[in-house]
């Protein structure tokens, strides 16, 4: 068969399940089993046609195997992971209180909600904004909507993620989440708007109302800005006036603020921690190269 032909037949049934989704002819079950069946035909396209390269594959295909022979190239036999546990030490009790302060386990309205990541949550009138979404951002505004509420449980799960992986990555995470925070709240207090973004790093506010100017017409000065922002826009950038945001929005982003900057400082204030599970890891492989 044609491979043009197969992949115009799966675009055409992949545009038809968009459509089905936006105008909720389905529930999400039926759609995701749609979806599924794509992906599964694509695969089966594609599995032919893939240069295999693993190790897996070599071993496992005859063709491939009997290559490997002829040219006597064998691989050596990995063993599976070996799970090496580590003790917390005197950090134990502040990495449990971390924990309960950004994810408390009986609460899950509780603790960090990463508003920054999901403003189009808090619109006043979202049936409102429907359209709009999905004209200026070119995404489904279901879609987008559900995006943002997934991406802010992320983070969430990201922040204690990160301090299993070192006690380092785990500040710079607390550094950046605070700061793209802090940037949301100027937008909002400072330019009057909030922004949404698919993705990519925000324009500073301070470099936009030095551009603008603080003494100029509003008018002017939104033509000004709609100027400076005109690069961001074309990748996606929408800014919605905060008037139509509820205030619960600000507050959950200065909670947000506030619950990290606290645990920066119960981490950090005193200066960085020992890492048990650097020390750990070091002393393993000390003992290995004896």
């Amino acid at each position: 068969d044609n491979l043009s032909y197969q992949f115009k037949k799966l675009i055409s049934e992949y545009k038809e399940i968009k459509e089905i989704q936006k105008n909720k002819r389905e529930g999400d079950i039926a759609i995701t089993a749609r979806i599924k069946k794509v992906a599964g035909e694509i695969r089966n396209i594609l599995s032919p046609l893939v240069i295999r390269r693993s190790r897996l594959d070599l071993d496992g295909i005859e063709e491939y195997r009997k290559d490997l022979e002829q040219q006597n190239i064998s691989f050596p036999k990995v063993n599976e992971p070996e799970l090496l546990e580590y003790d917390l030490q005197e950090l134990s009790d502040l990495y449990k209180d971390t924990l309960e302060t950004v994810a408390p386990e009986d609460d899950e309205e509780a603790g960090f909600i990463g508003a920054r990541y999901m403003p189009t949550s808090y619109i006043k009138n979202y049936e409102k904004y429907r359209e709009k979404i999905a004209k200026e951002m070119g995404v489904d505004e279901n879609l987008l909507k559900q995006t943002q509420m997934n991406l802010a449980k992320f983070m969430r799960r990201l922040i204690v993620r990160r301090f299993e992986s070192s006690i380092y990555a785990f500040q710079s995470t607390l550094d950046s989440i605070i700061k793209s925070s802090e940037i949301i709240r100027d937008w909002y207090e400072r330019v009057g708007k909030v922004p949404i973004y698919k993705k990519g790093r925000l324009p500073d506010v301070d470099v936009l109302l030095e551009a603008t100017g603080e003494d100029i017409d509003e008018e002017l000065k939104d033509i000004i800005l709609d100027e400076e922002l005109k690069s961001y826009k074309e990748k996606g950038l929408w800014l919605i006036d905060k008037k139509e945001i509820r205030k619960g929005f600000i507050e959950d982003v200065e909670k947000d603020i506030k619950i990290l900057k606290d645990v920066r400082e119960k981490w950090f204030s005193k200066g960085f921690p020992k890492d048990p599970k650097l020390e750990h890891f070091a002393s393993i492989v000390k003992q290995k190269l004896r």
